[in-house]
């Protein structure tokens, strides 16, 4: 967190990513994604990049009303393969806003914010905790 992309910068396969707050939004940015292999893409509709891909995330925690717009056109203009998840939850949202920019193949910067939200329904616990407990248990490695 607050650092700056080393000098000079060695290229891997995630990039060097670097994060700070700006108020309550959390901003990462990304540099030095390696381009060495023959089908580089950013992601599966087979978008290229080059050496000069920077990608600037921002992550902010939002309310119903802060992203009601963007819920609504959402549901117009996108499938939902699971289904209507945002309509009636009230909570909180995570909201990213992703900033794209790479001169060895774009001419302009381009955008897309993402909204996720929690389950409705918290994940259930499968049998795996106990019957893990239960081996090393029976091992000898953890006591009743």
């Amino acid at each position: 967190m607050n650092a700056s992309h080393p000098s000079p910068l060695t290229p891997s396969w995630l990039g060097d990513s670097v994060g700070h707050y700006e108020g309550d939004t959390l901003v990462v940015d990304t540099v030095g994604v390696k381009t060495d292999h023959p089908y580089a893409m950013q992601d599966l509709f087979g978008t290229p990049y080059t050496d000069k891909l920077h990608i600037v995330e921002r992550y902010r925690l939002r309310n119903y009303d802060e992203v009601k717009d963007a819920l609504e056109r959402n549901a117009k203009e996108n499938w939902m393969f699971s289904g209507d998840v945002f309509s009636k939850h009230r909570g909180k949202f995570l909201q990213v806003h992703v900033t794209v920019e790479d001169k060895g193949v774009f001419t302009s910067p381009f955008t897309a914010t993402l909204t996720y939200v929690r389950e409705r329904q918290p994940a259930r616990r499968s049998g795996l905790r106990r019957k893990s407990a239960r081996i090393l248990q029976q091992q000898g490695l953890r006591r009743a």
